[in-house]
């Protein structure tokens, strides 16, 4: 029963919500959720703990997603630089009752990356240290 409800929401409300909008990165940062530790650690392991903040306050989720057949979270990660303007591709909805955000689907166009330098890994995965 579980599948059969998850593609009828797919099909009835994911789909149909496929929005574009040219938006400007302002920063990655760590998605709701991921804390630190009682040492004061906390480890990203992938793209999918992110999420893209734009320079208007927006927030974007870039989540891997099997009906969409979306499995190039990194791929978008490298292609959303900071400073950079884009035309992307998205699904869903800012919902504030389950802390739900829209996911990129897609970069469909780069506007400008002048003044943009390469996302460095070592600034988002692996262990963070909590702010002293």
């Amino acid at each position: 029963m579980m599948p059969v409800g998850s593609v009828f929401w797919h099909y009835t409300y994911e789909v149909p919500s496929v929005q574009e909008k040219i938006i400007t990165v302002q920063e990655w940062q760590p998605k709701a959720g991921i804390k630190y530790n009682t040492e004061g650690v906390m480890t990203i392991d992938n793209a999918d703990q992110l999420m893209l903040i734009t320079t208007e306050g927006e927030g974007f989720l870039n989540e891997e997603n099997f009906l969409f057949q979306k499995f190039n979270t990194r791929d978008i990660f490298n292609d959303l630089k900071i400073n950079g303007t884009y035309k992307i591709k998205y699904y869903g909805w800012r919902n504030g009752f389950n802390s739900g955000f829209p996911n990129i689907l897609s970069v469909e166009k780069v506007i400008n990356e002048n003044g943009t330098t390469n996302n460095k890994y070592g600034d988002y995965f692996g262990v963070k240290l909590a702010k002293e």
